[in-house]
């Protein structure tokens, strides 16, 4: 093996057994390799290699540094990285989008799932088995994130609702239910008279009849194939739903039944 190969023996020996810890765990010295480490907020790549005069090079996030306790300073916080890791890292694939602090600001939020959602979700090998966990794990913080602060602003805001509701929620539905039944009867008296002019009381103005547009479906099994042929995912989504909530409720559908299937959460 070559002198510029085996300098990365350490380096790959500790990618073979999982270790991915920070080096300042391990009270290691600098040894050649592929890293990444925090810079502010954002993880950046780190490259160490010794050229041909055996002179130790150290890159951060593009640029050299030189001085040699700041090399030691940073190596201290580095975590070993496959090369393709490396390189997606310091692509524009990934920047900071997945691996810096989670904003608090809604737009900045937004901001970083749209970044996010434009990485194709696509595995390959173990180095994108890896990004895609981080993907998966970082949008479910931001969900937790979201929904608890919508859940802290909207408190108050269904409080003062709740009231308004106990105040003048509670009347004007018992107003609706209880003209439901007057209108009914008026409606059948005005269609057995047939007097579409209206009814005339002393305190307000006629009622009469309006007419609607209602859907009449004379043949179901018809109407079924049809929506069965032109609409079959939204037609399945809706049967699978009726399904799930009727086995939920205790019923027996034929030719419906619960199975298990696994998904990745």
């Amino acid at each position: 093996m070559s002198e510029i190969a085996d300098q990365y023996a350490i380096w790959r020996g500790m990618l073979e057994t999982g270790d991915v810890s920070p080096m300042h765990l391990r009270n290691s010295d600098i040894h050649p390799g592929r890293y990444k480490t925090k810079m502010g907020e954002r993880w950046v790549p780190v490259a160490i290699w010794r050229d041909g005069e055996n002179v130790l090079h150290f890159w951060r996030d593009g640029k050299p540094i030189e001085d040699a306790g700041k090399r030691l300073d940073i190596y201290s916080y580095c975590r070993p990285v496959t090369e393709k890791e490396y390189e997606w890292i310091g692509s524009d694939k990934s920047g900071d989008a997945i691996y810096s602090e989670i904003p608090s600001d809604p737009v900045k939020l937004r901001a970083r799932v749209e970044r996010i959602a434009a990485i194709p979700a696509v595995i390959e090998d173990g180095d994108d088995a890896r990004r895609m966990s981080d993907i998966a794990h970082v949008l479910k913080q931001i969900e937790n994130i979201c929904s608890e602060r919508e859940k802290a602003e909207a408190a108050p805001l269904k409080k003062k609702l709740a009231d308004v509701k106990a105040r003048w929620g509670f009347p004007a539905e018992l107003a609706v239910a209880a003209r439901a039944p007057v209108l009914r009867e008026i409606t059948r008296h005005l269609k057995s008279k047939n007097e579409p002019g209206g009814a005339k009381g002393s305190i307000g103005r006629s009622l009469s009849l309006r007419t609607y547009t209602v859907m009449e479906i004379d043949d179901y099994p018809l109407a079924l194939a049809h929506f069965v042929e032109t609409q079959p995912e939204k037609f399945r989504e809706t049967v699978e739903k009726l399904a799930r909530a009727a086995i939920k409720a205790g019923e027996k559908v034929p030719g419906a039944k619960e199975t298990e299937d696994q998904r990745a959460q």
